[in-house]
Order: C-alpha cells, then sequence, then structure tokens
C-alpha cells in the first residue's frame, strides 16, 4: 500500500524536485527501514515487523521517479523502449531471489539486510555522482491537488490503474508466492526455490524492452 499509493505523493514531488533528487531521497530513505526489518526478525518481534516492513514500501515508489526521469531525455517516439529498459531494473526481484536465502546462510539474516542497506546507500553516491536531470526538465510547482482532480476525472486513468494493478499485481503476487509454493509442494530448499523464482522474475525482465519497442510502433 505505501509502494503504489506512496507513487502519488512521490510523483508530485519528482515533478517539482527533478528525478535526481528523488532517486537519491528514495535510496537513503529506505535503508533505515531495511535494517528495521532485520532487527525486527532478529529480535523476534512481529509488531516491530510490521511497523518496518510498512515503512519498507518506501522503496517501491521509486518507479514513480524512474518513468518520468527517463521520459524526460528521450522523445516520444522512444519513450516505450527506454522505459522498458529502465524497467529492466526489476532484475533485482531475480537477484534477490536467487542471492537472499544464500546471503542468510553466509552472512546471517541481520547481516544480510545490512548488505542491502550498503547497496542503497551506494545507489545514492551514484546518482550524486553520475545523474542529471535532462535539459528538457523544468520543475512543476503548480499545486498538485487540483492536478489531482484532474486526473481522476479522466477514464483513462483508471482504466490504466486497473490494467496495472491485474498485470504488475499478478507479478508481484506470483513473485511473493512462487518461492513458498515450490517449498511447499515440491519440497525444495529455500536456496533452490530462489533459484526458481529468480528464473521467472528474469523472463519478466527480458520481456520490458521488447514490450516497450512494442508500444513505440503499436497503438495502445
Amino acid at each position: 500500500l505505501v509502494g503504489s499509493l506512496g507513487r502519488i505523493v512521490i510523483g508530485s514531488l519528482t515533478d517539482r524536485w527533478g528525478g535526481r533528487v528523488m532517486f537519491i531521497a528514495v535510496s537513503l530513505a529506505s535503508i533505515p527501514p531495511v535494517l528495521a526489518v532485520g532487527a525486527a526478525a532478529t529480535a523476534g518481534s512481529y509488531p516491530l515487523l510490521l511497523v518496518s516492513g510498512f515503512f519498507l514500501g518506501i522503496a517501491g515508489t521509486v518507479f514513480a521517479v524512474g518513468i518520468p526521469f527517463v521520459n524526460s531525455w528521450h522523445e516520444p517516439a522512444r519513450r516505450g523502449f527506454a522505459t522498458g529498459v529502465f524497467g529492466m531494473g526489476m532484475v533485482g526481484t531475480a537477484l534477490s531471489a536467487f542471492f537472499t536465502p544464500r546471503f542468510v546462510n553466509w552472512f546471517g539474516l541481520m547481516g544480510t539486510h545490512v548488505i542491502v542497506a550498503v547497496a542503497l546507500a551506494l545507489t545514492a553516491v551514484l546518482c550524486v555522482a553520475t545523474m542529471r536531470d535532462a535539459p528538457a526538465f523544468h520543475p512543476n510547482t503548480d499545486p498538485v491537488v487540483p492536478k489531482l482532480k484532474a486526473a481522476a476525472k479522466l477514464p483513462v486513468t483508471w482504466e490504466m490503474s486497473f490494467l496495472y494493478a491485474v498485470v504488475f499485481g499478478g507479478f508481484v503476487a506470483f513473485s511473493n508466492y512462487l518461492p513458498t509454493l515450490i517449498k511447499t509442494v515440491y519440497g525444495f530448499s529455500a536456496v533452490d526455490a530462489g533459484a526458481r523464482t529468480a528464473g521467472f522474475a528474469l523472463a519478466a525482465v527480458l520481456a520490458r524492452p521488447v514490450g516497450g519497442a512494442l508500444s513505440d510502433r503499436i497503438p495502445p
């Protein structure tokens, strides 16, 4: 819920501050919840896990930063492919499914979360060093609420939200469900289940630029 509804807020802030600032902000803001989730699991505290997991949803809002950031660098005829390449960042889902069980075996539960936190910090540093907003970017300081009301009145807003919920929602559901299914039904270990889930996520990653390139050529 935080990752989805938070995109409305983060998307509006991206219009105002630009993708570079917001990539850095979201990366850094995701570090405390990652460490808190690890601490909650280590301490065996379910309430703390729920609270920290709630705030971990902040990381999911980065999609609302990347799409306008990438779009602003490309002409409309190339934006489908460009955002498809950006969407290949979903490979993180595959990498997580493959490496997280192994990291837990090698470094322990809290150690694994520390590694993820360090990766987020390095991502923020990389953004500081290399990212620049497109020359075409101009901060939009118009009030947010009227823009949201105008968008909510367009049928296409709700149509696309429904389609996205079904398609990407299905992907998220299976990404979370498959490891449990594979372990429970087929008796694989957590490591082997993660490896097979990674294959599922990898197929989605490879399909994104293909779908983006098709969307540049075929009307929606």
